[in-house]
Parts: C-alpha cells; structure tokens; sequence
C-alpha cells in the first residue's frame, strides 16, 4: 500500500500518488486511468519538459510506432509509467496531449 510520506517527487497534486514502493502492478490504472497510464514505447526528455521514443528500440514498424503514439493522444491521462525509460508528468491532460503529438510528429 502507497503511503504518502514515501511519494516521489513527480507526483502531482491530487487524490492518486505513487510512492518508493510501486511494483508497477497495474492497480492505479484500473483504479484511475484518467490520471495514469502505461507505454513502453514513450517515456520523458532527459531534461524532463517533454515525451520520446526511439527509433533504435522499435523493432517493427517505426511509422506504426509513431501511429501508435499518436493515438495516445485521444485518451485523457496525466502520467507515463514506461516499463524502461523515465516517467513523465504532465500538468493537465492537455499538457500531455500536446507532448504526446510532438513525440508522435
């Protein structure tokens, strides 16, 4: 169970955090979806303003990736919890929009 003395940093304000904890198990995004999600293939800038993914670890089609990312665009969430890469938060769903498509683009 979260306990909100050992949140990270990114959180935002709100009901919904993660903490030092989280085993990435799937629960705040059954319980939340429009406050988290999940994408392996998408995860935050180095200097974390932004959203990326890399061509050199997509192993199929880059312009489906790219399709694909871009579909994100039309869910309502505020987070990217990327399996591999750094987490991304975003102020409001409309933040995320607009980081979602630069990726895509």
């Amino acid at each position: 169970m979260a306990r909100e003395a050992d949140a990270i940093a990114a959180n935002v304000g709100g009901d919904f955090f993660v903490d030092r904890s989280c085993i990435d198990c799937d629960l705040c995004r059954q319980i939340a979806p429009e406050v988290f999600a999940r994408d392996d293939h998408l995860w935050a800038t180095d200097d974390q303003t932004g959203l990326e993914a890399g061509r050199d670890v997509c192993w199929y089609s880059w312009s489906e990736q790219r399709a694909s990312i871009a579909r994100l665009a039309g869910y309502s969430f505020t987070h990217v919890l990327p399996g591999h890469g750094r987490r991304f938060t975003a102020p409001d769903a409309e933040a995320m929009r607009a980081a979602v498509l630069r990726a895509a683009a």
